[in-house]
């Protein structure tokens, strides 16, 4: 699953197959790891992945994906109470997007 935030030229891609996220990602990842969460600078690609299909491990790799996002926007001032809020509207798109396309349990 591919979601686009066009304006901010960022692509967040998440999958729920180890081979295809390490496949696509570049990352190795252990029978043991439930999800993950990883970013290319160059391509401003964010790759998530939810291996236990749990909204539980989605709303932890989803917060490892805002940090990338504020990385590759540089906004990293958490002081700023508009940023916190934008970022707040930002996790619950992001969380709904995702959590429906999936049919997480």
């Amino acid at each position: 699953m591919k979601i686009e935030l066009k304006d901010k030229k960022i692509n967040i891609f998440v999958y729920k197959s180890k081979k295809t996220y390490t496949k696509r990602s570049g990352w190795e990842v252990d029978k043991y790891t439930i999800g993950l969460a990883s970013f290319d600078e160059n391509t401003r690609n964010i790759y998530l992945g939810i291996f236990d299909n749990k909204k539980s491990t989605l709303v932890h790799e989803l917060f490892h994906a805002m940090q990338y996002i504020n990385i590759l926007l540089h906004e990293n001032d958490d002081k700023n109470v508009n940023f916190s809020e934008s970022n707040a509207y930002l996790f619950e798109y992001l969380f709904e997007k995702i959590s429906k396309k999936n049919k997480m349990k």
